[in-house]
């Protein structure tokens, strides 16, 4: 198994859980700011600390088939903020778009790391 792939999802999975934290206990105080009503913030929150907890079992095992699942999750929130930011920003505050682009510059960060990850892995499996 490819270290760069473990590393890449362990470290995916911190910042998803830490950002899931921060959206579930934050929401309420977040909304003004992001321009996202608190409700949405929790249910995100809630569904990205068990995409994180996801990652962090994937990352756990010995061989990964869920890091293609992972990776196609990050391509998908890619997307999506691409089309949030490109075609639905009035909904979002600058703040919120702002960082928006930021935590999707990291998930496209963790993307081009896992396919470098699984490229070494399908190299190296017998």
């Amino acid at each position: 198994m490819s270290t760069l792939l473990r590393t890449t999802l362990a470290a995916n999975a911190a910042f998803s859980t830490a950002c899931a934290l921060v959206l579930t206990l934050a929401a309420w105080r977040l909304d003004g700011v992001l321009g996202v009503s608190a409700w949405v913030l929790l249910v995100l929150g809630v569904g990205l600390a068990g995409f994180g907890g996801f990652v962090a079992f994937t990352a756990a095992r010995r061989w990964m088939p869920g890091a293609w699942a992972v990776l196609a999750a990050d391509v998908a929130w890619i997307v999506g903020a691409g089309v949030v930011v490109i075609g639905f920003n009035e909904l979002l505050t600058t703040a919120g778009v702002w960082a928006l682009v930021a935590v999707t510059i990291v998930v496209l960060d963790f993307a081009i790391a896992e396919v470098l990850g699984l490229r070494r892995a399908v190299e190296v499996r017998p």
